[in-house]
């Protein structure tokens, strides 16, 4: 997902799955925002990429992807700008 392309200031919002029945990866639709640095999580299927960065600019932006309509969708905006955090999923049952 995202990140950027031979050390430059190019930020991609390009994304891929691999999928281990063919054993090969396949290009999804991009995310809005091209992006590096940021935290992804999955939670009841739905893949949450938070915050980032491109050219020295951190975001708040949240992007959701969506499996069942394989789209992208903008989500809830974090509390302030976040670059090179990490998101993790924590079950409270």
């Amino acid at each position: 997902m995202g990140g950027r392309s031979n050390g430059d200031e190019l930020r991609l919002s390009s994304v891929e799955r691999f999928d281990p029945r063919t054993g090969r990866w396949e290009l999804m639709p991009p995310m809005r925002k091209q992006r590096a640095f940021f935290g992804a999580a999955v939670i009841s299927g739905k893949v949450f990429v938070c915050g980032g960065s491109r050219r020295g600019e951190d975001y708040s932006v949240v992007q959701v992807y969506h499996e069942e309509t394989d789209t992208w969708e903008y989500g809830a905006q974090l509390k302030g700008n976040k670059s090179g955090a990490a998101a993790v999923v924590v079950s409270l049952t």
